[in-house]
C-alpha cells in the first residue's frame, strides 16, 4: 500500500528509530540500506583479557616460597612426632 511508513530497527534488544518516514508511492517498491555506528548503539564491549601462560607455578619466587614453606611444615611435623623430649618409656638394660 502507498503512503508513508515509519521504519525501526531492533538489534540486542534496543530499537533503533530512522528520524525520517519512508513514502511509498501506489505499486512501488524501494530498497532501503539501514548501517548502525558502533558508537551509536552504546558502550563498545570489552575484549575478553588473554590469560597469562604458566600460571602459578611460573613465577620463581612463588614456586620457591611454597616448596621453603612445605619444608618447613614436614620438618616441624616430623620433629613433634620424633621427639619425645624426655627419657624413653622403658630404658635399656646394660
Amino acid at each position: 500500500p502507498s503512503g508513508p511508513y515509519a521504519l525501526a530497527v531492533e538489534t540486542a534488544g534496543r530499537l533503533h528509530a530512522v528520524p525520517t518516514p519512508l513514502t511509498l508511492a501506489p505499486d512501488e517498491r524501494r530498497e532501503v540500506a539501514i548501517a548502525l555506528a558502533p558508537a551509536a548503539n552504546g558502550p563498545t564491549p570489552t575484549p575478553t583479557p588473554t590469560p597469562t601462560p604458566g600460571g602459578f607455578w611460573s613465577k620463581p619466587w612463588r614456586s620457591g616460597a611454597t616448596v621453603a614453606g612445605a619444608a618447613i611444615v614436614i620438618g616441624y611435623i616430623l620433629q613433634q612426632t620424633v621427639d619425645t623430649g624426655g627419657t624413653p618409656a622403658s630404658p635399656a638394660v646394660p
